[in-house]
C-alpha cells in the first residue's frame, strides 16, 4: 500500500504545479483583458477591432496554456512507467483505489491533449470551455488528494500524518511560486 504513495504524490504535485501556473495566467488574462477593453473604449474602437485584439490576445494565451500544461517528455515517461507499476500492485490490494487512480491519470492525459474551440470566432465559447476544463481538472486534483490521504490512512496512522505534513509543506512551497518569481523578476528589472 505504501508503495503506491510516491507515484501518486508525484502525480499530484505535477497537477498542483500546473494549477499554480494556470491560476497565475488566468488572473493575468482577466487583468489584461480589462486593460485592453479600457484602452479600446477610450479610443472608441469598433467591435471588429476589439474582436481582433481579443482574438490575438487569446491565441497567445492558448499557446502559453498548451506549453504550461504539458510535462517534460522525460518526466511524463517516468511518471507513466511508475504509475503503471503502481496500478498493477495497487489493484491486487485495493482494486477500487487502483481504478480511481487510473481514471484520474487518464483524465489528466486528456486534459493535456484537449483542443480548445476556435477563439477567433467565438471568444465566449473558448472562455467557457476553459473554465469547464479547469473546474474538472481542479476537482480531479481534490479527488487525487483524498485518494492519497485514504491510501496513507490504510497504511497506518504514522504514514497518514507524515503524508499530510508532506502535502502541506510542498503545497506551501509551490503556492504562488510563479507569481512570486514574476514579481521578483520585474522588481529586479526596474
Amino acid at each position: 500500500m505504501k508503495a503506491a504513495l510516491p507515484p501518486l504524490l508525484q502525480f499530484y504535485f505535477e497537477q498542483y504545479r500546473i494549477n499554480e501556473i494556470l491560476t497565475f495566467f488566468n488572473t493575468k488574462m482577466g487583468h489584461d483583458l480589462e486593460c485592453i477593453f479600457n484602452e479600446v473604449k477610450t479610443e472608441n474602437a469598433g467591435s471588429e477591432k476589439i474582436s481582433m485584439i481579443v482574438a490575438d490576445y487569446i491565441s497567445q494565451f492558448e499557446e502559453l496554456r498548451k506549453i504550461n500544461i504539458s510535462m517534460p517528455k522525460q518526466s511524463a515517461e517516468n511518471l507513466s512507467g511508475r504509475f503503471e507499476v503502481m496500478l498493477d500492485a495497487l489493484s491486487k490490494v485495493d482494486p477500487v483505489a487502483a481504478f480511481t487512480a487510473g481514471k484520474l491519470f487518464n483524465e489528466f492525459a486528456l486534459f493535456q491533449e484537449s483542443e480548445m474551440p476556435s477563439f477567433s470566432e467565438n471568444h465566449s465559447a473558448y472562455l467557457s470551455t476553459l473554465a469547464a476544463m479547469l473546474s474538472i481538472f481542479r476537482n480531479d486534483m481534490k479527488n487525487l488528494k483524498l485518494l492519497i490521504l485514504n491510501i496513507s490512512c490504510q497504511a497506518g496512522a504514522v504514514q497518514y500524518f507524515q503524508t499530510r505534513r508532506l502535502l502541506k509543506a510542498e503545497e506551501a512551497g509551490l503556492a504562488g511560486g510563479i507569481e512570486k518569481a514574476h514579481t521578483k523578476i520585474f522588481s529586479n528589472a526596474i
